[in-house]
């Protein structure tokens, strides 16, 4: 194990909707990403896990529940 990943404990998961505006027409549209937020040498630091698209029609009050069963995967 390696000194970076002996100071790494994570902190958790969650569902980031995120704002990009198109440089071709101007038009603002939403990305999810699965975050991953770790606690590295006293601080704490986001990293993009999985990038869920523009089209992730996962209703809101079922992301915490999606999110538990990520992290439940072997490997996750």
């Amino acid at each position: 194990m390696t000194l970076t990943a002996i100071r790494r404990s994570m902190v958790g998961m969650y569902i980031r909707r995120t704002t990009i505006k198109s440089r071709r027409s101007g038009e603002r549209y939403f990305t999810y990403r699965l975050v991953e937020s770790v606690r590295e040498a006293g601080r704490v630091r986001q990293r993009t896990v999985l990038n869920l698209g523009r089209h992730f029609d996962v209703p809101r009050a079922q992301w915490p529940a999606l999110v538990q069963r990520i992290e439940a995967l072997p490997g996750a």
